[in-house]
């Protein structure tokens, strides 16, 4: 049996559950499952304002050009 027909299988028996306690059980795997998708992935976890205050200070002349890059400067 392939994946797809393993998951068809599971969605069919989950439908016609009627034992809340088996529910509410597969629903704790699949929120497990969620929580560590999310937590492999970092960037899923940002939201807006997260760096809010994170730059404390910017000197004045932060703008100005850099004097070791000129127009003949190559690495």
């Amino acid at each position: 049996m392939d994946i797809e027909q393993e998951k068809s299988a599971i969605i069919n028996w989950v439908q016609k559950l009627k034992d809340i306690g088996l529910i509410q059980k597969i629903n704790l795997l699949k929120e497990e499952s969620e929580k560590s998708r999310i937590s492999s992935n970092p960037n899923s976890q940002r939201k807006a304002g997260d760096g809010k205050y994170l730059i404390e200070y910017i000197a004045e002349d932060f703008n100005e050009p850099l004097d070791h890059f000129d127009e003949n400067y190559r690495p």
